[in-house]
């Protein structure tokens, strides 16, 4: 099977698997991204899986710079993505963007540790109570 094949193949199990998960976007019919977490909630994180033409024989790009993840620090989104690139070296030559997702969430409480969650959390709340108080 070509890698072109493999994609398509791919392409239809994630379709066929996220119909109604609203967590998941096709962003192109190479990207992908994945909210693991609540919506909304400070300690969720959204991951991005891109394609080269050569996988699943060589990584997917991997990426948390969403806007989605505009609170996350640097240091939090790099061991994020370093886990799942650790993850995918062992998936290498098959078809791996349901297993990262599927690793992001089995593993989620581990890697939403690297996450430091005073400073969002506070953020977010006081966005929060400012939405509310202009409300009334």
């Amino acid at each position: 099977m070509t890698n072109e094949e493999a994609q398509e193949e791919e392409r239809e199990v994630l379709a066929s698997i996220y119909e109604s998960d609203d967590s998941f976007t096709q962003l192109s019919p190479t990207s992908f991204a994945y909210r693991v977490g609540e919506k909304g909630h400070p300690q969720s994180f959204m991951i991005e899986v891109e394609w080269g033409g050569g996988y699943p024989d060589e990584m997917p790009r991997l990426s948390l710079n969403s806007f989605y993840n505009k609170n996350m620090s640097e240091k939090s989104k790099k061991a994020i993505v370093e886990a799942l690139k650790k993850e995918a070296e062992v998936l290498l030559g098959s078809p791996m963007t349901y297993s990262l997702i599927q690793y992001a969430q089995d593993n989620a409480q581990d890697l939403l540790a690297l996450m430091p969650s005073d400073k969002v959390v506070e953020g977010e709340e006081g966005e929060r109570e400012e939405k509310r108080g202009r409300g009334r």
